[in-house]
């Protein structure tokens, strides 16, 4: 399958090494595959608007911080949770 959202998931994955400093790889298939599939559904804005939520939200909990990654973020239970929690 041909990722026709290249520019956009590392756009993102960017976004969350920036704002996570970190250093995830956004050739990983599990990357491409799961932001791929939000990108689908939700917009590089409202993906960045999750990942913002996420920090506000673990930042002060070490305990947390471990789940800063895009497994946690972007699997598909859970990111459907934390859109609704950044939306609602």
């Amino acid at each position: 399958m041909k990722n026709t959202y290249k520019s956009e998931v590392k756009e993102v994955i960017e976004y969350m090494n920036d704002k996570y400093t970190k250093n995830f790889r956004h050739k990983g298939k599990y990357v491409q595959h799961y932001t791929t599939k939000l990108l689908q559904d939700y917009s590089v804005e409202e993906i960045k608007a999750v990942i913002d939520n996420r920090y506000n939200a673990w930042i002060c909990v070490p305990v947390m911080h471990k789940y800063f990654r895009p497994s946690t973020i972007f699997d598909p239970s859970n990111f459907s949770k934390y859109f609704d929690d950044t939306f609602n």
